[in-house]
């Protein structure tokens, strides 16, 4: 079914040319078939003040400790054992926190191995309204996004781009081919670690942690891109595009009169 409708389709958009191959494989001719990067709201998401980010840690009892924030969906591809080592590897240090505002299946799977190993300086807290998120990435001193080497084939973390839209540095974990993470490498934006390697991905989070001046830099050059590059001002009309295109070529076809 899906094969099919996507060969009889006037126009396919993929958010990557890594995903062409797979779309053309089904039968979608090479003309019908582009490519246009998922938009962030960056409109709707301008970086807040430190001090709105400084007030939404003491509603949740977040002091003034170094915060490694993961937010959005937490699924099993997310590798959230990667966020049970960062915990880990700072327990001993009452100055660094990680927290997650998300849920899903690597929520709960982080909420046992918390219990556990009574990682206190693990926070796990449920979704916020959209419209309190600019306050949630301005509590965060390193914004955290992973994924499995199987998901990076096939799944772009749309998180990244809303991670720019906050102005703070990302640490990711997720294949160096993957589109987030040429996004990160493009923008100068964070640094990216091959999934699986947690002694890479402690030296990076250590290596963000000590630099203040880079993780400056790296916020300043994230907001830039994604006002540059990910605005929707930008990418609405290439789907205006797209679209007058597939029903003017449909208008100049021959009706089929023949019995469905």
């Amino acid at each position: 079914m899906e094969t099919a409708a996507l060969a009889d389709s006037d126009a396919v958009i993929a958010i990557t040319e890594d995903f062409l191959p797979a779309v053309i494989g089904r039968g979608v001719h090479p003309d019908r078939a582009h490519v246009i990067p998922n938009w962030a709201p960056v409109a709707e998401l301008t970086p807040s003040s430190r001090d709105a980010g400084a007030l939404w840690r003491m509603r949740h009892g977040l002091g003034r400790r170094f915060l490694f924030v993961y937010a959005g969906t937490l699924g099993l591809k997310h590798e959230p054992h990667d966020l049970a080592a960062l915990a880990r590897a700072y327990r001993d240090d009452a100055d660094v926190g990680v927290v997650v505002v998300g849920q899903g299946p690597g929520r709960a799977a982080l909420e046992r191995t918390k219990a556990a190993e009574h990682l206190t300086n693990l926070t796990l807290l449920d979704f916020v309204p959209f419209a309190e998120m600019p306050d949630v990435m301005a509590a965060a001193d390193v914004l955290v996004a992973m994924l499995t080497p199987e998901a990076g084939s096939f799944s772009v973390p749309s998180k990244v781009l809303t991670y720019l839209c906050g102005g703070r540095p990302v640490l990711a974990a997720m294949p160096p081919g993957n589109a987030a993470a040429r996004t990160l490498h493009a923008a100068g934006a964070g640094l990216v670690v091959e999934p699986g390697d947690e002694a890479a991905w402690l030296a990076a989070a250590d290596a963000l942690r000590r630099d203040p001046g880079r993780r400056a830099r790296m916020g300043t050059a994230g907001r830039a891109h994604a006002e540059r590059a990910f605005a929707m001002k930008r990418i609405g009309p290439q789907f205006v595009e797209v679209l007058d295109a597939a029903t003017g070529q449909r208008a100049d076809r021959p009706v089929d009169s023949s019995p469905a």
